[in-house]
């Protein structure tokens, strides 16, 4: 438990984090499709705006935003997890 302890806290003083912020695991794997449905939210938005034109710009913002943010989340994860398969597999 200390050794753990003793390496988070190195990470913590180089990294220059105070605080750690850990979230439930149910909100943790839904994160990246929360991305995906804001981005898509807002693209669809943009589609159907008639009158606003100046937030079509803040819409495709949201939506670029939202959808490289989902996708990179969700390759990071699948390659982490397939590494550790791999690892798994070899022991």
């Amino acid at each position: 438990m200390s050794e753990s302890r003793n390496t988070t806290e190195t990470l913590t003083r180089l990294s220059g984090d105070r605080e750690k912020v850990w979230l439930p695991e149910i909100v943790y794997e839904a994160l990246p499709y929360l991305y995906l449905l804001a981005g898509f939210g807002a693209l669809f938005t943009s589609l159907y705006i008639t009158e606003w034109y100046w937030i079509v710009p803040h819409c495709l913002l949201i939506t670029a935003v939202g959808i490289h943010a989902g996708v990179s989340i969700l390759l990071k994860r699948l390659r982490a997890r397939a590494g550790q398969n791999a690892t798994a597999a070899q022991t």
